[in-house]
């Protein structure tokens, strides 16, 4: 007689939900975080950092429908028993997700006076909100990868994983951020700029956190010719 398949056991949906409602709370929490701390710089730089930031928030807009539209694929192909076909479309997205990303801070670096022009940013904003958008660019990258890969593991039902890696990098970007923007003891204080790099760096800890639950959780290994 064939052995019985052991039925796959389907978590609560609220044990799934939970964790995304977080993400977006921790999200909006650091965004009136970073608010407040440049404002403590100038109303300009406050303003600077709003409207700069709303550029980067619909930039971004582009990577949540790749995460979302990956983890629809690859959990179609856990539901088929496809394991090393789920696999592959996890890799291949990082590889895309590459491209997208690069894509995308090009066009933060090259077009941020447009972008910003197009939001009819004041003029006393501009000079601050246009070097801020760009240096947002090198982390547009990094939030490309994590998105999607952030996306497979909610595929595989690991969002509190997930959501342990979007807490640790929202802690270390707020941690660094803070002496970043105003200085602290021999740092000097480097204004928007100092929060664009604390928001780099905290992206490249999620990056790597991502890469380790991959291998030890999925068993996956991104290669470089992905």
């Amino acid at each position: 007689m064939p052995a019985a398949k052991t039925p796959i056991r389907i978590p609560p949906m609220f044990n799934l939900a939970w964790p995304l409602l977080v993400e977006l709370g921790l999200a909006i929490a650091s965004s009136v975080v970073g608010t407040a701390l440049a404002s403590r710089i100038s109303d300009e730089a406050g303003g600077a950092f709003a409207i700069a930031s709303q550029v980067s928030a619909t930039l971004f807009i582009l990577f949540r429908i790749i995460g979302a539209g990956v983890s629809v694929v690859v959990t179609q192909n856990l539901g088929g028993g496809q394991r090393e076909a789920a696999n592959r479309v996890a890799c291949a997205v990082v590889g895309a997700s590459t491209w997208l990303g690069a894509v995308t801070g090009l066009m933060a670096l090259l077009g941020a006076n447009g972008l910003l022009h197009l939001l009819n940013a004041p003029a006393e904003v501009l000079p601050l909100a246009a070097p801020f958008l760009q240096a947002l660019a090198p982390a547009m990258l990094l939030d490309a990868w994590n998105a999607s890969m952030a996306g497979v593991m909610r595929a595989h039902l690991r969002t509190r994983d997930t959501l342990a890696v979007l807490v640790v990098m929202h802690v270390s970007h707020l941690a660094l951020a803070i002496p970043l923007m105003h200085g602290w003891g021999p740092l000097p204080a480097m204004g928007l700029a100092g929060y664009a790099a604390a928001l780099a760096a905290s992206r490249a800890i999620g990056l790597a956190l991502h890469l380790l639950m991959w291998r030890v959780h999925l068993h996956i290994r991104v290669a470089r010719d992905d």
